[in-house]
This record gives C-alpha cells, sequence and structure tokens, in this order.
C-alpha cells in the first residue's frame, strides 16, 4: 500500500496449504463405522483399491475405492460390527 506522501507499507502473509486426501474424506463421511480405524489402514485399503478400479472407470471409481476398503476392512474384523466370514 502507498500513502498520499509515497510512503510505501508492504506485509507479507505466508500461508500454508496442507493437501488432504479427499478421498479417505470421502470414506469417512460414507463408513462412519470406521472411524475408530487409523487414518494409515484406511489409506493402505484406498490406494490397493486403484489396483482394481482404475481411472478408467471414470465417475464409477471412487465409489468402487471406497467400496472395496470398507469391505477389505470389515474382512480384517475392523470397524463398528464388522465380522468375519465364518
Amino acid at each position: 500500500a502507498s500513502t498520499v506522501g509515497g510512503r510505501v507499507f508492504e506485509e507479507v502473509l505466508v500461508i500454508e496449504i496442507e493437501a488432504g486426501n479427499a478421498l479417505l474424506a470421502s470414506f469417512r463421511v460414507r463408513y462412519p463405522e470406521f472411524a475408530a480405524v487409523a487414518d494409515a489402514t484406511v489409506e493402505y485399503w484406498l490406494t490397493d483399491a486403484a489396483r482394481y478400479a482404475p481411472t478408467s472407470w471414470g465417475d464409477d471409481m471412487d465409489p468402487a475405492r471406497l467400496a472395496y476398503a470398507a469391505h477389505n476392512l470389515s474382512l480384517s474384523g475392523l470397524g463398528t460390527g464388522a465380522a468375519l466370514p465364518q
């Protein structure tokens, strides 16, 4: 900013932006029964899901990855009400 008298006022503002995992956030909303499961564990299964639901699936890709991760977490006995197959 400059004053009428020619003085200049400068201020530096630094804003840190942390990239979040939007897929993890979607997972948390869609599957609240896994709220107690660590982020790293959920992210592992979301990453693994990429092998089975590729980007070529378009709009179906994210829901498929979310469902795959929830399925595997449940099979692992994680989450509220999760049960292993008998």
